[in-house]
């Protein structure tokens, strides 16, 4: 787990491999819009994954998310909880399932205290997907930033978040350590396309 910076502009060239879901920011992205495209694209089936174990997802909110770069861990909470105190109620892990159940073991270490999720459902397997089209922004890579910045990013950048703003990129600036700031500046803030350019951030 860290924090990744990426800055990536706007294509109306598909690629399979690079675009950016425009739902739950459309808002914040609006000044992208002649780039918005409709993509038919594959999506975990949480419906179906949480009702094969009697469970509703709709009850239910991702607390956090952690990968290997092969394998994918997700962890649930309550709705209705607030924060990271939750109590844990799902994980889902696309590591292989062992043979023997009771074998059964996570490469993954979570940040959590272990009485958090000790009466947890597991899950291991492949997960299910569905086909979904939905609104996307196709991009270029333009430039990456990781970690290196003080505790007044998190106060203003959510763990998923993005912007199309120069004056919140103006703000990645003024919350990046001074060591990486040129860095940041030659790569973010000179190679800055408006109309084009968006920032996606990930922690």
């Amino acid at each position: 787990m860290g924090l990744d910076i990426y800055h990536f502009r706007a294509s109306h060239q598909p690629d399979p491999l690079r675009f950016f879901r425009v739902e739950g920011f459309v808002r914040e992205m609006q000044p992208l819009a002649p780039y918005f495209q409709q993509h038919e694209n594959e999506h975990l089936d949480w419906e179906r994954m949480f009702s094969s174990h009697r469970l509703d997802f709709k009850r239910h909110r991702l607390l956090t998310r952690t990968t290997d770069g092969k394998y994918t861990c997700y962890v649930f909470t309550d709705a209705e909880s607030a924060g990271l105190n939750g109590p844990i109620r799902a994980i889902f892990s696309n590591e292989r399932r062992a043979i023997f159940p009771f074998l059964q073991r996570s490469r993954f270490r979570l940040p959590l205290q272990k009485t958090a999720y000790k009466n947890a459902l597991w899950v291991f397997g492949p997960f299910e997907t569905i086909m979904k089209k939905e609104t996307v922004i196709f991009f270029e890579n333009v430039g990456y930033q990781r970690n290196s910045v003080s505790k007044t990013f998190y106060q203003a950048f959510a763990p998923d978040d993005a912007t199309c703003s120069m004056e919140r990129v103006n703000t990645i600036y003024e919350a990046t350590l001074p060591e990486a700031r040129e860095h940041f500046k030659r790569n973010f803030i000179d190679a800055w396309e408006d109309g084009r350019s968006f920032v996606l951030i990930s922690y």
